[in-house]
Parts: structure tokens; C-alpha cells; sequence
């Protein structure tokens, strides 16, 4: 029975070449940035995997292997050892994923996102437009920290988020792992959790078109466009995007699961309001 490989772009396979030796050497065309393991602990064959899988892939502890295929229930899983290039089998408890190194998070193509601004420049943007347009800020005095601003009562009010231990909040008993999910959050939630003068949630974002009068103070209907979810998932392990298709994930993230690719190990969904591709060994389903 041959032994198929996941490659970066979702639905795409190839079998790898097989040498004499029995072990499997993978094609250059494999090596398209795969996640990586780290080995913690030595295998040399014993216990071997199931005969119709294939043969066993040596490792030694420090190595780093790329996952060619497994999932989060099998108890071995396919990979390449990037030290010597073979391909085999190895115990799916003998690795953990590579510390991810995640990327700066880049902002400027959401339509709230206002970059650098002070507040007398984000009053000038929103005293002309509807209330509950809001925009988010950086706030110019503060290196790295951010605000939101937003019309109410026809008039621009200042929210500011604080960032600390790599979450963000604007209410202490609310916290949010990244700007995206506490934007998402208030959007359908009144910002008076946390500030009781400003019953209100976040409507229209600054940069996006005036909505007509009927459009005003409702986003009733804008559900029917979500796509079906198919279940619900946690992430097991961080996982770094390496394109606009693929969707970072922290351990601990629910997901939203919309596609289930069969034969790939790719799966589409939604986390921290973003939606994209990531491998489905690095989630768990909640039954």
C-alpha cells in the first residue's frame, strides 16, 4: 500500500521515493515548510510501527523532524528527519511541536485600524460620521500601546486598551489574546461591560463606506453569511501561519471548524477572528 505525504498547498500529494536500505527518502519537492518537530526522546525501531505502514525513522533527541502525516490519535506518525533526510515512522510521543516564533502582527488591511493617530485626529475623523463608528488606534505617546476611539452621543470617546503578559483588555475582568479577538468580541458585545457611560458595541469601522439610514444601529442578517461549522475544536500546540492562507493558532485556541479535508491533514477554519488553513494534529475536537 503506498504511503502518501501532506504537502503545504491543501489537497496537493506525492509519494516519496523509496531506497534500497527499505527507508524512505523524500522527494525535494516535500520540503514545503511542513510543521516541524522536535525530538525529546531517542527511537531506534523499538516498539516497530505496523507492518503495512512502512519502516521505522531513527531519531535522536535535539533532531528536528518534518510531519508528513499522522493525526492527533495514532500512536505513530510519518516524518522526515531533517538531519539525515530519511523517511519512516516514529512514535507520535516521542516529539512536540518547534517553539513557534510568531510573526508581528500586521494590521493595516482591517478597515478599523488606524495606525498612529493622537486624539484630536481621531475626533476629526469620526465627528462627520454616524455614531458607533469607532476606529483603533496607536497611540502616539505610548510606544506600542493602543485605543479605540469611538462616536457616541455625538461624541468621540477614548478607550484605551491595555496590553500586559501578551494579552489585551479594556475591562480587567475581560482579557483577549490579540487585538483581532477583543475587536470581534465588542462588535457583538455593548462596551458598558466595562464602561457603564457607553452602552454601545463596535458598528462601522472608519475606513468603510457611510451605511445608509436603515443600515444604522443593526447588523441584523450579517450571521446568514457565516459559513456551516462543522464542530468545534482546541489547539493542542501553537502553530505559526506562513502565508495569508493559513491560520495561527496558540495552545489553547477554540476553532471554529468549516472544511475537513480528507487524505491531506489540512483543515479550514476560524480562531481569534481570523479564518485559514492549519494541520489537524495540531487541534483537538470537542465531543
Amino acid at each position: 500500500m503506498p504511503i502518501f505525504t501532506f504537502l503545504s498547498e491543501p489537497g496537493t500529494l506525492k509519494a516519496p521515493e523509496k531506497r534500497t536500505n527499505g527507508l524512505r527518502k523524500a522527494s525535494r519537492q516535500v520540503d514545503a515548510g511542513l510543521p516541524k518537530m522536535q525530538v525529546i526522546k531517542n527511537y531506534t525501531g523499538t516498539p516497530p510501527p505496523a507492518p503495512q505502514a512502512g519502516p521505522p525513522l531513527h531519531i535522536q533527541a535535539g533532531d528536528t523532524v518534518e510531519l508528513l502525516r499522522g493525526d492527533a490519535h495514532s500512536l505513530f506518525w510519518q516524518g522526515r528527519n531533517l538531519a539525515s533526510g530519511e523517511v519512516g515512522f516514529f512514535p507520535s510521543d516521542a516529539v512536540k511541536p518547534c517553539p513557534c516564533v510568531p510573526k508581528p502582527v500586521d494590521y493595516s488591511c482591517q478597515p478599523w485600524y488606524a495606525g498612529a493617530m493622537e486624539r484630536l485626529q481621531a475626533e476629526t475623523e469620526l465627528i462627520n460620521r454616524p455614531n458607533s463608528t469607532y476606529l483603533v488606534r496607536l497611540r502616539t505617546k505610548e510606544s506600542g500601546e493602543y485605543a479605540i476611539s469611538i462616536k457616541y452621543n455625538n461624541e468621540a470617546k477614548h478607550i484605551k486598551i491595555v496590553t500586559r503578559d501578551g494579552l489585551f483588555h479594556i475591562a480587567e475582568n475581560r482579557k483577549f489574546k490579540s487585538l483581532m479577538e477583543l475587536v470581534e468580541y465588542y462588535k457583538h458585545h455593548s462596551l458598558k461591560e466595562g464602561f457603564r457611560s457607553l452602552d454601545t458595541t463596535l458598528q462601522f469601522p472608519y475606513k468603510e463606506p457611510e451605511p445608509a439610514a436603515g443600515q444604522r444601529g443593526s447588523r441584523v442578517g450579517s450571521s446568514l453569511l457565516s459559513p456551516k461549522v462543522l464542530g468545534i475544536a482546541v489547539a493542542r500546540y501553537d502553530f505559526c501561519a506562513r502565508d495569508m492562507r493559513e491560520l495561527s493558532l496558540l495552545k489553547g485556541d477554540v476553532v471554529k471548524i468549516y472544511t475537513k479535508m480528507s487524505g491531506n491533514g489540512w483543515w479550514r477554519g476560524e480562531a481569534n477572528g481570523k479564518v485559514g488553513w492549519f494541520p489537524s494534529t495540531y487541534v483537538e475536537v470537542d465531543e
